[in-house]
């Protein structure tokens, strides 16, 4: 009776009982983050310090998904174990130079400087402009950065 389509990375929410005229989403949950998503916080780790460079859009929006997670983990493992955000601190510190230089290496991907950053500290303003550099595909071929990560890049 229905015509059923295999969709591969959707999954479909239902609107008027029919399965055609559903509204299609991406399935972030039934690709469950695997070994090699997880790698991509690990590679920014490895790159510790490395402020020189591109980073791609998943690398960049990778990093700050798992540090989320672990965050909201850690947070809730404070809380529990009364330690007033003592491993929170820990972690926030240990997170910190790497949460930059990917910041820093992604802005380079769109050929800006990593002090554009500092746009953050304008209110409302500057974060909504900062999210739509953030959200910006990087520039194809080679910047004053370094070559397109997209192009050499094998994760």
């Amino acid at each position: 009776m229905f015509h059923k389509r295999r969709y591969s990375n959707v999954i479909p929410i239902f609107l008027w009982g029919t399965w055609d005229y559903g509204i299609y989403i991406l399935n972030l949950v039934s690709k469950p983050l695997n070994l090699k998503t997880m790698e991509w916080y690990l590679k920014v780790l490895r790159n510790y310090a490395g402020f020189e460079g591109r980073a791609r859009r998943t690398e960049f929006w990778v990093f700050l998904l798992f540090n989320l997670i672990f965050s909201a983990l850690i947070m809730l493992l404070d809380r529990i174990m009364w330690t007033y955000s003592f491993i929170g601190g820990l972690y926030s510190l240990f997170v910190l130079i790497p949460t930059l230089a990917v910041t820093f290496r992604r802005l380079h991907d769109i050929n800006k400087s990593g002090f554009y950053i500092l746009l953050f500290l304008i209110p409302v303003i500057g974060q909504i402009w900062l999210l739509i550099l953030f959200l910006k595909e990087g520039d194809a071929g080679d910047n004053q950065y370094g070559s397109d990560p997209k192009a050499v890049q094998s994760v």
